[in-house]
């Protein structure tokens, strides 16, 4: 029970960053203006980043997994932690990304 609060905490910040990120990937669809692009795209590599420097990776130490417990279970931490941050960021730019083509007027 002890291995289940860094767990969740571990997803939690990696959906938190991914929306972040898918966000400003949507925003940038959203403008023609330069300069807001590229303060969208400085804001979606500075998401990344934060998500790399500041999402908690729990150790094997601090999880106190129970006896006989496989270290397996320490290998899901690590695949979750970014799968989630991928599939939050791309759900969120599907849901508000552009999709089309800019309209010539």
């Amino acid at each position: 029970m002890n291995a289940l609060l860094p767990a969740v905490l571990c997803i939690l910040y990696s959906i938190a960053a991914g929306t972040a990120a898918g966000a400003f990937l949507a925003a940038v669809t959203h403008t023609t203006r330069p300069g807001l692009i590229w303060l969208c795209l400085v804001c979606f590599a500075a998401s990344i980043l934060a998500y790399a420097w500041f999402v908690p990776i729990p150790s094997p130490a601090t999880l106190q997994l129970p006896p006989h417990a496989p270290l397996l279970l320490y290998n899901y931490y690590q695949i979750i932690r970014p799968l989630e941050f991928v599939l939050s960021m791309l759900w969120i730019f599907a849901m508000l990304g552009r999709h089309s083509s800019d309209q010539q007027t």
